[in-house]
């Protein structure tokens, strides 16, 4: 990409609307209960050979369709098919996890902005022209899970007790 083109960056509303809309146009598509997924994917990801050999066999034997409810063509085609949404999976999977180290950053700046802001007002409060400061400063002590502690157990809510 050069210096001159312009990316406008797309908002989070209008990408899940537009999956939602690409989605609809997906073949097949659908999720299913992982003891159904489970089930399939031993026979789903048969040795490329042994496929490609039994399809070989398919266009030899001439009672595939009866037998498959599929020409011997109609299931080369699914093999072809199948291997071009894999690659779409491996795009929306490398995507997905792009999206997520982009919110995992955003997160992370933002988390370390609001503890440098805790550090800092942490010694304000203790100057009098800044007290107006401290139910704020409480605040944040009382829900910093940072330090490993719940805000149930930092409320005296649950389990253990607050320390």
């Amino acid at each position: 990409m050069t210096e001159d083109t312009h990316v406008v960056p797309i908002e989070p509303e209008e990408l899940v609307q537009e999956l939602r809309r690409l989605r609809e146009r997906v073949p097949n598509y659908g999720q299913l209960p992982i003891h159904q997924a489970q089930s399939m994917v031993r026979v789903a990801h048969l040795n490329p050979e042994f496929v490609n050999a039994g399809l070989s066999a398919a266009g030899a034997y001439p009672g595939t369709q009866s037998l498959t409810g599929m020409t011997p063509e109609e299931l080369w085609q699914q093999k072809e098919d199948a291997a071009h949404w894999t690659a779409v999976e491996d795009e929306l999977t490398a995507m997905l996890a792009g999206v997520k180290a982009a919110n995992l950053k955003r997160r992370h700046n933002l988390g370390q902005a609001v503890l440098q802001i805790y550090t800092v007002l942490r010694g304000l409060i203790k100057k009098k022209e800044h007290s107006d400061l401290i139910p704020f400063v409480e605040m944040m002590k009382q829900t910093n899970q940072i330090r490993g502690k719940s805000q149930k157990s930092a409320a005296g809510g649950g389990g253990q007790p607050a320390a």
